[in-house]
């Protein structure tokens, strides 16, 4: 049988990370249909206070699987190492918890939201547990087994989906839907333990010297993600400091973003990673460059026409999804898809592949205080729209500062070749040429989702035929799809 190719990988982990997405879209969906909007509000600030706080108490431990795993040679320092990053991420949970109780005070009272107190009380029971899982799939993709991490990671996406949306359906309130997500998670980590012992065995040695290199490698890249979540949710948190939950519920439908696009940029990421580490061992520069170009490529034929589609039948996707109470919703919508076409550049992965972590943090710095400046400016001078539009300035600005250091760290790189620009400025002529097919159904009155999916279905045809008219759609481009229409990635090892 054929091995697997990096395409067919980066699709695996696509499909894990759309399904986890997909997931946390169809809850969203689920609650803001059924609670009121200051409830769903609500839910929307415990998630976002873990989710900011978490990634400096995580160290980037997970990540650091990646970059660690294959550059140990035999399985017992593979299974040490496995086992020395769970239990630190058990422990550092368990630091999460306590943060999470003891401020859960602090929260409520600058939110303006005394019910947030209890609810973040009662999900600091989740920390240890979330912390632990996290390490799974990087383990499973660093041992080059995808199919194996994407196979667990549907279903229980799949259970979670399916569990709290049947609670909140017997009308359970937030307390019960919470312990509901904290169950899952608990039996979810339970079969990742089984998992692991069956794979790599179980210890509880490891190495001081490898836990030293393991933080140092980790550390500067947990601060980086750290100030770029905090500087990416710097507007969520200003916008829940001056106005109420309920009108927070309508900023963050909008600034969730629809999952395909986020979700294949982090799995082109966990696979690039060991990837282009391997290449610069070998010293292949050209090899890294011809790597991130077809990467860029690639991504670009999926995400041009989401964001010429998006961007067009936001108040439709937007009201169809979370129901017209949410159609204010479409505008900030709107604003947050212009950052679909950075998308495409992973500048950080380069950074993170070579070691080079501390210009991951120095670009979430750069990153966090332009966007909290530009922030606090423009709610107080523009409204609710002046935070999102912050972050799509600062966002642009964060592109151009990772550009100024890979060119000048990487030799190999230059302003011409730092991305395919030809290529690129070509998908996304016919991206928006094919939107042509789109104006009929502006001139027909039909229901939302017959609207959306058949002017979807027209703008994917003529996007395609387009796209092999002009060469921009590839053989190689088609065979892979191939692949994958007809399921044949799944014979393949790995």
């Amino acid at each position: 049988m054929k091995k697997a190719t990096l395409s067919d990988k980066v699709g695996f982990v696509s499909i894990g990370n759309v399904a986890l997405l997909a997931s946390n879209l169809i809850i969203s969906i689920f609650l803001a249909r059924l609670l009121s909007r200051d409830i769903f509000g609500t839910y929307k600030q415990v998630f976002l206070v873990y989710n900011v706080v978490s990634p400096l108490i995580l160290l980037g431990i997970p990540a650091s699987l990646l970059y660690f795993i294959p550059r140990l040679e035999n399985h017992i320092g593979k299974k040490q190492f496995a086992w020395q990053t769970i239990y630190l991420l058990l422990f550092l949970g368990l630091i999460m918890s306590v943060f999470t109780f003891t401020t859960a005070g602090l929260f409520a009272e600058r939110f303006n939201n005394p019910e947030l107190r209890n609810l973040l009380r009662i999900f600091s029971i989740a920390p240890p547990i979330l912390f632990v899982a996290s390490y799974y799939p990087q383990l499973m993709i660093a041992l080059d087994k995808v199919k194996i991490s994407t196979f667990f990671t549907i279903v229980f996406a799949f259970f979670t989906t399916a569990a709290t949306v049947v609670v909140a359906l017997f009308g359970a309130g937030l307390p019960q839907i919470i312990l509901v997500t904290i169950a899952t998670g608990f039996i979810k980590v339970l079969f990742f333990l089984t998992h692991t012992v069956k794979h790599l065995g179980f210890t509880v040695k490891f190495k001081l010297k490898q836990f030293r290199s393991q933080l140092s490698y980790s550390i500067p890249l947990a601060l980086s993600v750290f100030v770029g979540k905090v500087g990416w949710d710097i507007d969520r948190f200003i916008v829940s400091l001056f106005y109420p939950a309920g009108t927070f519920a309508v900023y963050a439908v909008a600034a969730d973003q629809l999952p395909i696009v986020p979700i294949l940029n982090a799995a082109v990421g966990a696979v690039l990673i060991p990837e282009i580490a391997r290449r610069i061992k070998e010293g292949e520069n050209k090899g890294v460059i011809d790597l991130w170009h077809r990467a860029m490529r690639r991504q670009s034929i999926v995400v041009f026409p989401i964001f010429v589609y998006t961007i067009i039948m936001a108040e439709a996707i937007v009201t169809l999804l979370f129901s017209d109470t949410y159609k204010d919703s479409a505008y900030y919508f709107q604003i947050y898809q212009l950052l679909l076409p950075l998308r495409i550049a992973q500048y950080g992965v380069i950074f993170q592949a070579v070691g080079w972590t501390k210009l991951n943090l120095a670009g979430g710095v750069f990153f966090l205080v332009l966007n909290t400046f530009l922030s606090f400016i423009m709610v107080k001078t523009t409204g609710l729209a002046g935070p999102a539009w912050a972050t799509v300035v600062a966002t642009f600005a964060l592109a151009g500062f990772y550009v100024f250091f890979l060119i000048r760290k990487f030799p190999a790189f230059s302003l011409g070749n730092i991305l395919p620009w030809k290529d690129l400025a070509a998908n996304f002529f016919i991206a928006v040429g094919a939107a042509l097919a789109i104006i009929p159904f502006y001139l027909i009155n039909l229901p939302k989702l017959i609207m959306l999916l058949s002017s979807g279905i027209c703008y994917v045809v003529l996007y395609i035929v387009l796209g092999l008219i002009f060469n921009r759609i590839t053989s190689s481009d088609i065979e892979l799809a191939k692949r994958w229409i007809n399921l044949n990635v799944f014979r393949y090892h790995g």
